[in-house]
């Protein structure tokens, strides 16, 4: 599935190499523009980020829904950027969307400051089947954001102190033990990819790394 358009997306069918394209309709009446940010498949339901431009308040809304393909039904699931003060920087949410067991794991902001300057981030999980939304790491967790889902694991980034994104560490976490092991020390930009026990980082926003959870070296 790939969006198409500001308001759909097309889904293609492998087996009779036919696209599908589905009207999202909006999401706001005053929206000045809406754009489709993330999105993935499981079974009959679409996951998707939608990401509305306020224009005349020089800011960005993201949200979260679910669509049923079958019935057309769309449920919003998360407010991403809940809003404390206008004037409060809110960092970009750049979530990918991945799944552990019945859980939707994605990045959004807590509504909570700061150094009363910018919105916090965390990870969280959203229960498909009782839609209960909770956060996957504690409260003194600073801006743990990126999460790359691979079977019971997420790899994300955490920023040193100070809340400075390009100086990020890069950890794993086992949802099921609730174990964090550190992967790399700094500098690290972003979890690029996480598949088949191999974690692909950007280090410096330049270079690239990959981490064998395998072997456990880099």
């Amino acid at each position: 599935a790939y969006s198409t358009g500001p308001d759909e997306v097309t889904i293609y069918d492998f087996n009779t190499q036919k696209n599908t394209v589905i009207d999202l309709g909006t999401h706001s009446e005053t929206s000045d523009n809406e754009s489709i940010y993330q999105l993935t498949l499981r079974g009959d339901d679409l996951f998707y980020i939608s990401m509305i431009q306020l224009l005349s308040a020089s800011r960005n809304d993201f949200a979260l829904y679910r669509k049923n393909l079958l019935t057309g039904e769309v449920t919003k699931i998360s407010d991403l950027a809940p809003i404390v003060d206008p004037d409060h920087e809110t960092y970009l949410i750049t979530s990918s969307l991945g799944f552990i067991g019945n859980k939707l794991i994605y990045e959004r902001n807590t509504g909570e400051l700061y150094n009363n300057r910018s919105l916090l981030l965390n990870v969280y999980s959203y229960d498909l089947t009782i839609g209960n939304e909770e956060k996957v790491f504690p409260e003194d967790s600073l801006l743990p954001r990126m999460p790359k889902v691979w079977g019971n694991k997420i790899a994300l980034t955490e920023p040193d102190f100070g809340g400075t994104i390009h100086t990020s560490k890069a950890y794993l976490y086992d949802f099921d033990t609730k174990e964090k092991t550190l992967l790399q020390q700094d500098n690290v930009f972003a979890v690029i990819d996480f598949k088949n026990n191999l974690i692909l980082l950007n280090v410096d926003n330049v270079n690239f790394r990959l981490y064998d959870l395998a072997n456990n070296q880099v």
